[in-house]
């Protein structure tokens, strides 16, 4: 995944979540946009609030925020600073996830 993929989807979902083409996510618009990803994830078209939405949640967010958090993401992730995000970023940034061991790799056929 590249910055340019990453930032155009920050556009999007912040075009989605913006229902009233004001510019600008209220903390209302936020909640509602996820509360309608997450029902069509499951499928059943239900929505509940969930958890916190990070850093803003309480507040509104204009498109050049919501880009500089994605563009601050990306930078973090992209260890290795090529410009992509590959399997092994993306798969250390998981919850729960650790960084690659050098006693994690399968033992050689001549032990």
């Amino acid at each position: 995944m590249t910055r340019a993929e990453v930032m155009a989807q920050a556009d999007a979902m912040f075009a989605r979540m913006d229902s009233n083409h004001d510019g600008k996510v209220t903390p209302e618009e936020r909640r509602a946009a996820m509360d309608a990803m997450r029902a069509e994830r499951r499928g059943d078209g239900s929505g509940r609030g969930g958890r916190g939405m990070g850093r803003g949640g309480d507040r509104e967010l204009t498109l050049e925020q919501t880009r500089q958090m994605a563009a601050t993401r990306f930078d973090r992730l992209d260890t290795n600073k090529d410009g992509r995000l590959d399997a092994a970023e993306l798969a250390a940034a998981r919850p729960g996830s650790r960084p690659p061991r050098d006693d994690d790799a399968p033992p050689s056929p001549t032990q």
